[in-house]
């Protein structure tokens, strides 16, 4: 069975071929840049920190128990994470960079 496409079938074919390969290249960019700000709790530049709290598996990898709140203050590159906090009442939560608090070995004496 042999199909026969005129010139101009041919030049709409490869067009919309075109266009299709188009739209799957916009969409794998734009779904990668998601999956790379994922391990990002904040913009660049921005204080504005997003409420992430640490699940029951990645509590027990990091012995934990289940039923503590943690939020996730800080994630590295590969999405581990590398700075959190103990939520013990709701006014614990961070929300902007400025409320964390340096803390000084010499305050603590």
């Amino acid at each position: 069975m042999k199909f026969h496409l005129s010139k101009k079938q041919k030049s709409i074919l490869i067009i919309v071929l075109a266009f299709a390969a188009l739209i799957l290249v916009t969409m794998i960019l734009v779904f990668s840049k998601h999956k790379n700000n994922d391990n990002q709790l904040n913009e660049p530049g921005s204080t504005v920190l997003k409420t992430v709290f640490l699940n029951n598996k990645e509590k027990t990898e990091l012995n934990i128990q289940p039923e503590t709140k943690i939020q996730v203050i800080k994630k590295d590159a590969d999405g581990k994470i590398v700075l959190y906090k103990v939520i013990r009442n709701d006014s614990d939560i961070i929300t902007d960079l400025n409320q964390i608090k340096a803390v000084s070995p010499s305050a603590e004496k």
